[in-house]
């Protein structure tokens, strides 16, 4: 260990007789022995820090473009209406039938487990999703708002926890 930190200040010290002999390699000389001295388990730490600082720095630029698309009422409603044709037999895009369902009763499974609606025992999915489709029918003035909004709207009309 003694000879490598000697030979480390002879290479720190060393001064070239001429600037155009002074190689690349002479150059990095230093670093490269700065390098050897650090433990690999703290060029390992080092190293984890440097990605994660990178990996950060991607979110951050990233992370606006990244952000989920917002639902409206209007894409919710052709999206139900594809859910009634689906039933009666007629529906023509099955993977909008399915994106339809799971969405709505994504949001009604949020508000019931945080206690916002109470669904009571014996109401099926399907009657569920009847529901959202009648209020979007009956106000079409609301269809521009928030589909997550809208949801909520009608379930909590429908199936409130405390009686009115």
């Amino acid at each position: 260990m003694a000879r490598l930190k000697r030979a480390s200040h002879r290479a720190l010290s060393a001064t070239p007789k001429h600037p155009i002999a002074f190689t690349g390699i002479q150059k990095r000389l230093p670093a490269l022995l700065f390098l050897s001295y650090i433990p690999l388990h703290r060029r390992n730490e080092r190293m984890k820090a440097v990605q994660g600082a990178a990996a950060l720095l991607v979110a951050l630029l990233c992370g606006p473009h990244l952000h989920a698309q917002q639902i409206t009422g209007y894409e919710l409603h052709q999206w139900l209406s594809e859910i009634q044709k689906s039933q009666a037999g007629i529906a023509s895009d099955h993977q909008q039938v399915n994106i339809a369902r799971g969405y709505a009763l994504g949001v009604a499974e949020t508000l019931v487990s945080s206690k916002v609606i109470c669904i009571p025992d014996g109401i099926t999915r399907d009657q569920v999703l009847d529901i959202i489709p009648m209020m979007l029918y009956a106000q079409p003035q609301l269809r521009h708002m928030n589909a997550n909004s809208l949801v909520s709207r009608a379930l909590q009309d429908v199936f409130p926890c405390k009686p009115r």
